[in-house]
Formats: C-alpha cells, structure tokens, sequence
C-alpha cells in the first residue's frame, strides 16, 4: 500500500530542476509551511514540488501533500482542504519579500495544488466509505475513497462551490485570517524546528 501513495504523490507532484539556490529557497519555505500545519494540526508532510514558469524561473504553481492520521468524510475532507488553502495562502502572502519569486502575488487558491491522504498508523489509505484522499488542483476539490486495487472518486466541487458550502454551513472556527503577527510567530517556530535537525 506504500507503494501506491507513493506513486500518487510522484504523479501529482514533479518538481522542476533549477538552480540550487532557488530550489533551496523554495524547498525551505515549504518545509516552513510544512512545520506550522505539523504544529497546529499533526499533518505530516508526505510530498512538495512547485511549477515556475519558463521565462524568468518564478512560481506558477506549490504543490504540497500531507498525512493525516484519521478518518474523514466529504464536509471534513473539504474543512481540511480549505483550511490548507487559506493557510498557506497567508503564509506566502504574509511576507512582502516573496512578491519576486511568484509569477502571481498575492497568490490565490489558483496557484496551489494541495492533497491531502488520510491514512491509518501503517500509512495505507483510510478505507470503509471514509474519504481516503483529498485534492485541490485547478481550483477544483476532488474526494476519492479506497477501494480494494484503486482510488474511486466520489465527489468533485469547485473551490467557490466549496466555500459558499462552508460558508452557508459555519462549519469551521478557524476563517478569520491570521495577523501577521501571527503569521510571523508561525515563521518563527518553523525556522527553530528545522534549524535543530
């Protein structure tokens, strides 16, 4: 079963060769976000990559993956993609210094590819009827569940049906932004994470 997400995540996600410094960069402010999510919400990190355009080597698209050790359905899957979208939306737009590195900014849902597999404790989807993967690419949320030898979809939305859904439902505590104070507290812990590995 590792095999599979594995090889999900290396289809969904290809990051292109650039120069060490921009990789670096790139890959370092993921794991930054990375670290926030692991902080506020347990998510393991499970894949990253990004898209830059041709011309001038800036950011078209992050794409970013985790874990998530529990089970879920449709409306918790979609909490948890949105979440993940306004999240790392305030992440990057938090921080003026990002402006050249992006072809767009500030950045929205539209520059993001998110996944999100929920997993039991031997990293195998999550099975029996319960949303087993969760996807944002191209402004569209896609729910899929485990069946024996694959993923079956079982429900598709676009972001903005997503949103009015929550919105009309006040499902999520979480939706006012951040400040950036908190925002900077964030960066701040991530960095002390990841300095002492």
């Amino acid at each position: 079963m590792k095999g599979v997400l594995i090889f999900v995540f290396s289809l969904l996600f290809i990051a292109c060769c650039f120069p060490k410094e921009s990789k670096t960069k790139t890959k370092d402010f993921l794991y930054g976000f990375a670290g926030k999510m692991n902080f506020d919400k347990g998510w393991t990190l499970n894949s990253y990559g990004w898209d830059r355009d041709e011309e001038g080597g800036k950011i078209e698209v992050l794409s970013i993956g985790f874990k998530i050790r529990r089970d879920s359905d449709v409306n918790a899957a979609r909490d948890d993609l949105l979440e993940a979208v306004e999240q790392l939306v305030a992440y990057v737009n938090g921080n003026e210094k990002n402006r050249d590195d992006f072809v767009d900014f500030p950045i929205t849902e539209k520059n993001l590819d998110i996944s999100l597999a929920y997993v039991n404790e031997n990293d195998e989807f999550i099975k029996n009827n319960h949303v087993a993967h969760a996807l944002l690419i191209n402004s569209k949320l896609g729910y899929s569940k485990k069946s024996e030898k694959k993923l079956d979809s079982i429900h598709q939305e676009s972001y903005a049906d997503a949103v009015k859904f929550v919105k009309s439902k006040e499902t999520r505590k979480w939706l006012k932004s951040p400040t950036p104070e908190d925002i900077q507290k964030a960066r701040e812990s991530c960095l002390k994470i990841f300095s002492d590995e």
